[in-house]
């Protein structure tokens, strides 16, 4: 990634329906910011689970975006390693490598059309700030959710952007 860009990576089921509206909403987003960000869509691969599974009409959808790399998580090892609970699940890191965003940019499962997910990445991007840094996410489940889950949401059942500093560099 360039120096002065932000990474932009998205969490998706590949069989999930919701994620097709959060395929929509990236690919809005990236019209607008396309060469400001690196994005990158991981694929959670369940053990058992094939190639072609994996590779179903949302990855050719993700390959088919100027500027997005998909890329398979094997037994979802990076999902579970940025606690990326649900599909649709984004984080946006911004120049400096610190978590800016984290949360959904559709409004509802399965639902595309302006929303505040959407509309604060936007804002992220372009502004480098915005008026929150997470919203809900709606779609399927990318892993089991532990027990004390709930520790890093706060009062409003939003996830905490906090301070991660890790964001990959994929092939």
């Amino acid at each position: 990634p360039a120096e002065a860009q932000g990474t932009l990576i998205v969490f998706a089921h590949p069989q999930c329906p919701c994620t097709r509206a959060t395929m929509g909403e990236l690919e809005r987003i990236l019209r607008y910011v396309q060469d400001a960000v690196t994005t990158y869509v991981l694929f959670v691969q369940p053990e058992g689970h094939s190639d072609e599974w994996v590779r179903d009409d949302l990855w050719r959808r993700a390959v088919a975006m100027p500027g997005v790399t998909p890329v398979r998580d094997p037994r979802g090892t990076e999902t579970a390693y940025f606690g990326a609970f649900t599909s649709g699940q984004v984080l946006y890191f911004g120049p400096d490598r610190q978590l800016r965003f984290a949360g959904g940019i559709t409004g509802s499962r399965g639902h595309e059309g302006d929303n505040k997910g959407r509309q604060a990445l936007l804002q992220w991007i372009q502004d480098g700030r915005a008026d929150r840094s997470s919203t809900f996410v709606f779609g399927c489940a990318l892993q089991e959710a532990p027990m004390n889950a709930w520790k890093a949401f706060d009062f409003d059942g939003h996830a905490q952007a906090g301070t991660h500093q890790h964001a990959p560099t994929y092939p």
